[in-house]
């Protein structure tokens, strides 16, 4: 951007030499070269201490359109420093120079309470950021691929514990089915029972000169029997 070249005045009419305008609109505010511009008129000094907050000058000798109309009676032969007087609920108050003690409180310099301004933001470009300006960055081919390659790797740092995980699942949830399942016949192993052999006498067992008992006829007499076998 081409420097701006437009003359500033300060409120008495006097010229501003060291001061540049703030916009390209018409009537607008300037801010020393060593100060940042800001969208609300204002100026805020870094370039010696004090750092404030000031009104600064403006491309309008007459001082109505397009000109901040902050403490326009103070120092009207050059810039005049804005210090914040208080600060409560997130609201700040400002004086025209630095507040004083009026024994009890601490006032603005005329006495008054202070007053309010709108928030405002730097202006790039402008002043002491004549030559700043922000563009976004364009990522290079080599970042891009190397911020893929990352998210693989976290990627396959996470999903192998998790197949694993899986897999240990799977497997005891079959191991358990299987234990648990009643086992169908053709399953069950036969038991054998052993049953002793029944011993079976045949008539050798009596020997050669025995019989085998008999049962007794019945209807005879014992004396006829023992008679017979006489």
């Amino acid at each position: 951007m081409s420097p701006d070249n437009r003359p500033c005045y300060y409120r008495n009419g006097n010229e501003a030499k060291t001061n540049a305008p703030c916009t390209s609109e018409n009537h607008t505010s300037c801010c020393d070269s060593k100060d940042i511009c800001l969208t609300n008129g204002l100026c805020v000094n870094i370039g010696h201490q004090p750092y404030v907050l000031s009104r600064g000058s403006c491309t309008n000798p007459a001082w109505d359109e397009g000109c901040p109309q902050y403490c326009t009676d103070v120092n009207p032969t050059g810039g005049s420093s804005m210090i914040n007087l208080d600060y409560r609920g997130g609201v700040a108050t400002y004086c025209c120079g630095t507040p004083v003690s009026n024994g009890s409180n601490v006032v603005c310099p005329d006495g008054s309470d202070g007053f309010r301004i709108p928030s405002g933001d730097a202006i790039h470009g402008r002043a002491l950021m004549t030559n700043v300006s922000f563009t976004s960055p364009t990522p290079s081919p080599s970042a891009d691929a190397s911020a893929s390659c990352h998210q693989t790797a976290i990627g396959a740092g996470v999903g192998v514990p998790l197949g694993l995980i899986a897999l240990a699942t799977t497997a005891w949830a079959v191991f358990e089915r299987r234990r648990r399942r009643p086992q169908s016949p053709s399953e069950v192993q036969p038991q054998v029972i052993h049953v002793p052999t029944p011993v079976v006498m045949d008539n050798g067992f009596y020997g050669e000169t025995h019989k085998p008992p008999v049962e007794l006829p019945h209807g005879q007499p014992v004396a006829e029997i023992m008679s017979r076998e006489r």
